[in-house]
């Protein structure tokens, strides 16, 4: 592959190999001696999930969502072609104009809270805008330093849901958008790559599609707020104005 420049399948054909040699015999006799009859099969494979099928398992297929960008698009392109594979690649949860994005990990995950992507505020490092926001519900107490210090912004969410006692701004369901809307600039002006794929987006209309979140995300099924999106396009709006009058 990398000396011939062959994709996936051309590689293994040139050796005169199989494209795929792997069997899942084990993984079926393990479910059935464990009494698993269904499962949620993450992977965009379909050979993997006919075979669970064809061996008593029932199979709810989720996709992965890779990030596409142009240095693995052919070889993304080449799994689906030649090896059946069921990727998603339809521009990274982009449907009818709109951009979905949950995931950190998945397409447009750049723009999620979680992405792990520090920003410099009150003169602290916050490793990610989640954990800046959660940490802001106590600020002043030694709860907004332990939330600094988590080791993941799920963490991070997790620690100020069980510490809510402590909770001692009252005003917080006013402020939540400007405490928001303050990380969410700090992200995308120090992290000139993030600007870039912000602004890439065009006018498309952001939306976080979290299905248990009605505020900030569309709650699954639109019926959401999805205030999250709406602060992104407005931060987008305000780099557009900014390089605008730069120029």
């Amino acid at each position: 592959m990398q000396r011939d420049g062959f994709d996936t399948a051309e590689a293994y054909c040139s050796l005169g190999m199989e494209l795929d040699t792997r069997e899942y015999g084990s993984v079926t006799s393990l479910l059935h001696r464990l009494g698993i009859l269904s499962v949620r099969l993450i992977s965009n494979n379909p050979r993997k999930a006919r075979y669970l099928i064809e061996h008593g398992v029932r199979v709810t297929t989720v996709n992965t969502h890779p990030v596409i960008r142009p240095e693995n698009a052919p070889y993304l392109k080449s799994k689906n072609d030649k090896l059946g594979h069921n990727i998603p690649l339809n521009g990274g949860g982009c449907v009818n104009g709109t951009i979905r994005f949950y995931h950190s990990e998945q397409s447009w995950g750049e723009l999620s809270n979680f992405s792990r992507h520090s920003v410099f505020l009150r003169g602290c490092i916050w490793p990610t805008v989640e954990h800046f926001y959660q940490a802001q519900k106590f600020a002043g107490t030694e709860h907004e330093e332990a939330i600094r210090r988590c080791y993941s912004p799920m963490y991070a969410k997790r620690y100020a849901s069980e510490h809510r006692d402590a909770l001692i701004r009252q005003d917080w369901p006013k402020m939540k958008e400007s405490v928001m809307l303050e990380g969410l600039r700090a992200k995308f002006e120090q992290h000139p790559d993030l600007r870039e794929l912000l602004l890439l987006t065009g006018n498309r209309l952001l939306v976080e599609h979290a299905e248990h979140d009605e505020y900030w995300g569309d709650g699954g099924n639109g019926s959401g707020k999805n205030r999250l999106g709406h602060l992104l396009m407005q931060v987008r709006t305000e780099i557009r104005k900014r390089n605008s009058a730069m120029l």
